[in-house]
């Protein structure tokens, strides 16, 4: 009976260990962020992103003027993985990589964080949370540009009530 619960507890040690090392090992993300200040398409979306860079946690954002400032670890992600429009989004998050290009697919970015278990910024609208991607949803659905400051100030909202 003693070697049984000895075995038993030996057991639990290991089945502990072995999910603290999952944990551990957790992927970390790096997004890079190529945009030119001139480009109509990368004013649609910086707003978006900015809000991202600002609110999403456990991730490293890195923002690119393509034909200004960027960092040592931005041109070199670009040399490794080229690209030829902005905006353009590059996501590295272990041996993952996925490239979002145009603003379109750059607004699918916080779907892409969820899915790698990120929490994505919340709006608030007459007291009920919608999340980013519901308002990119919503105005694609209206035939809308992308919204231009998630603060839900009117937009399609509004309008429903």
């Amino acid at each position: 009976m003693n070697r049984l619960i000895l075995l038993l507890v030996v057991c639990l040690l290991l089945i502990g260990c072995s999910e603290q090392k999952s944990t551990s090992t957790s992927k970390e993300i790096e997004i890079f962020y190529y945009y030119s200040p001139k480009c109509p398409a990368c004013r649609m979306v910086k707003p978006y992103m900015e809000l991202l860079k600002e609110n999403v946690r456990d991730v490293r954002f890195y923002f690119c003027n393509v034909y200004g400032n960027c960092s040592e670890e931005s041109v070199e992600i670009a040399k490794k993985y080229p690209f030829q429009y902005i905006p353009t989004v590059i996501l590295i998050a272990g041996n993952d990589v996925v490239k979002l290009t145009g603003c379109y697919e750059v607004l699918k970015l916080g779907e892409i964080l969820k899915s790698y278990g990120i929490e994505t910024p919340k709006v608030v609208m007459d007291n009920v949370s919608y999340s980013v991607d519901e308002c990119i949803k919503c105005h694609e659905r209206r035939g809308l540009p992308p919204p231009t400051n998630f603060s839900c100030s009117y937009c399609c909202h509004k309008a429903r009530g």
